[in-house]
């Protein structure tokens, strides 16, 4: 209960002060609902187009469906990327970050992975923003806000015929054109390979905050100089929310 509180209180703050906050919560549909073509479940074909489909909803904002086909990888690469054209997105519209970033994912390995937090701890040393809140989610905390907005999309194609991606990507717009909240499209077919990038500079023996007993659910990355944090970020971890 605590942690859904916790969840409830961030939105809430996005929502009801943009200029302080802003809060992303992010998760993806189901493979087995978004191929094409879908002839209305009259048979499965063995010729079929997989999409994955990333929904990340800026609590508040706005929300983007990133879109990929076989040509790109899913892992921490992409999961990365979107984020970033999210927070882009917030910049293009309020032309910079509030100061405090709540980010929300699930428990994938592609979310918690390294390179991610280790964009957050950039883009405080950048002064992009002066915070950022990076929280794994136990499980069930997307529902409401994004599983919700997938079941609608599922329930009106599962019944339609949806011969390719451009008929996928209609009947998202006509499911969600009535939320308050505007939803765009994008679709990636190209990446940029953070982990050349990243990887050289990790430390080697970070690596334990995902697994089982040591499992950190949340990392706070602020901005602070001093000789203790000479590179101007200060990360703390706590177990849980």
């Amino acid at each position: 209960m605590g942690e859904k509180l916790t969840y409830y209180k961030r939105r809430e703050d996005a929502i009801s002060l943009p200029r302080l906050y802003e809060s992303t919560i992010s998760d993806g549909m189901a493979k087995s609902h978004t191929r094409v073509p879908w002839l209305a479940n009259l048979k499965d074909s063995k010729k079929m187009l997989e999409q994955h489909l990333q929904g990340n909803l800026s609590h508040g904002r706005f929300m983007r469906i990133y879109r990929t086909f076989n040509n790109v990888k899913a892992g921490f690469n992409l999961a990365i990327h979107y984020w970033l054209m999210n927070l882009e997105r917030v910049i293009e519209k309020e032309n910079k970050l509030p100061p405090t970033v709540y980010y929300q994912v699930d428990g994938g390995s592609e979310n918690t992975a390294r390179a991610v937090l280790a964009i957050c701890e950039l883009l405080i040393i950048k002064r992009l923003t002066t915070k950022i809140i990076f929280t794994r989610l136990v499980v069930g905390h997307t529902h409401e806000d994004i599983d919700s907005k997938f079941g609608k999309i599922w329930t009106e194609i599962r019944n339609n015929h949806v011969l390719s991606p451009d008929d996928f990507e209609y009947f998202i717009n006509k499911v969600l054109k009535s939320d308050k909240q505007p939803v765009e499209i994008v679709d990636l077919f190209v990446l940029p390979n953070y982990q050349a990038i990243l990887e050289p500079i990790f430390d080697k023996e970070f690596g334990l905050y995902a697994k089982e007993e040591n499992t950190v659910l949340q990392f706070t990355f602020e901005a602070k100089r001093c000789p203790d944090f000479p590179l101007g970020c200060k990360v703390s971890n706590m177990l849980c929310m």
